[in-house]
Parts: structure tokens; C-alpha cells; sequence
């Protein structure tokens, strides 16, 4: 083939590509991104990172971000999300249920009996909500459960598993001046 039917060809992939990830909203893995977008190529890899690299030359307020998963999500750069928060649908969660599945992240597995110690009683209906949304899961810990995230709430934020969701927490809260390793209140007020 041809240079220029090849750049064709890759273009091609490279809109199917783009279509995937800003359609998604969430992380997608090389398998999912092959099997959707009917990409034969084992240079799916190859053409997420030039896909990114022309969004990078463009100076676009989009950026392609690989996840420490190996996952790739199409995402607002930080700078720009004050923006786009003020018009975007969201997060399906009231302001109370994300920080307590954000504590639940921090702090898995976390009894929910110290849950609602840190974050007070009303946090038993949020319990509720992000169980029944599949975004948290409770074993039986004598009167209480223990509370940790789903595989969905880890693919949702680009983690493998649980361990690995708390620990991009930690990171997060560090960079934004704590410790990662806050006392309970200040862990509240961060998250």
C-alpha cells in the first residue's frame, strides 16, 4: 500500500478511535477500543498516542491521558475543567454520596460504622444510594459491614483494583498540600 492510502486508512482509525473515547467518558482498555472500533491493526496503541500527540500539537483543551492501568480516557485538561464543570451533566451523585464514596475509596475496606462516626448519620442513605447504584459492595462484619469499592467505581476513576484507587487518592490529596496520610477531618475537607 501506498504512503498516502495508509494515512488515509490511518485517519480513518484514528476518527473511529477518537469517536470511542469521547463517547465512553470513562477509561477503555486496548481490547475494548480494538473490539469497538473493528481495528484488525495491532497499532491500536501506536494510533491512540498520535491521536494524542495531534491534540497536543492542536493546543486543544482535550487530552488522551494513559491511566496507570494501562486504560486510555479522553478527558478535559485540568486547567480547562472549571469550565466545563459549569455545563456538564456530571457525576450521577449528589454532593454528599461522592464524598462518601471518596472516604470509602480513601479508607477501604472501612467498617460503616467508622464511616458514619466520620461523616455523621445521613451518610447511612448514601451508603444505600452507592450500593444500589453498584458503585459500593458490603460484607457482614459482625453488627456493621465492611465497606469497599466496586470493579465499576475503580474502572470509573482508571484504577485496577481498590488498593490501587486508595493509593491514586493518597497521591492526589499529597499534591494538593496534604500528607496522603491525613487525620479523619482534613481527610473530609479534601475529598
Amino acid at each position: 500500500m501506498d504512503n498516502d492510502g495508509e494515512l488515509i486508512s490511518h485517519s480513518e482509525e484514528m476518527r473511529r478511535i477518537e469517536a470511542l473515547l469521547f463517547a465512553a467518558g470513562r477509561p477503555l482498555d486496548i481490547d475494548r477500543i480494538k473490539t469497538h472500533s473493528k481495528i484488525k491493526s495491532d497499532d491500536v496503541q501506536l494510533l491512540i498516542e498520535r491521536l494524542s500527540e495531534s491534540y497536543r500539537k492542536m493546543g486543544s483543551s482535550i487530552e488522551i491521558v494513559k491511566l496507570p492501568s494501562g486504560q486510555f480516557v479522553m478527558q478535559v485538561k485540568a486547567e480547562y475543567a472549571k469550565y466545563a464543570a459549569a455545563v456538564a451533566s456530571g457525576f450521577p451523585l449528589s454532593l454528599g454520596a461522592r464524598k462518601t464514596l471518596a472516604l470509602i475509596a480513601y479508607k477501604q475496606p472501612i467498617p460503616q460504622s467508622t464511616l458514619i462516626k466520620i461523616r455523621g448519620s445521613h451518610s447511612y442513605k448514601y451508603v444505600k444510594e452507592l450500593m444500589k447504584m453498584g458503585y459500593v459492595k458490603g460484607e457482614k462484619l459482625g453488627r456493621t459491614r465492611l465497606l469497599r469499592t466496586t470493579a465499576v467505581t475503580n474502572e470509573l476513576f482508571g484504577a485496577v483494583d481498590g488498593e490501587q484507587l486508595k493509593l491514586m487518592l493518597a497521591k492526589t490529596i499529597k499534591e494538593r498540600g496534604g500528607s496522603g496520610d491525613e487525620p479523619r477531618a482534613s481527610v473530609e475537607k479534601q475529598v
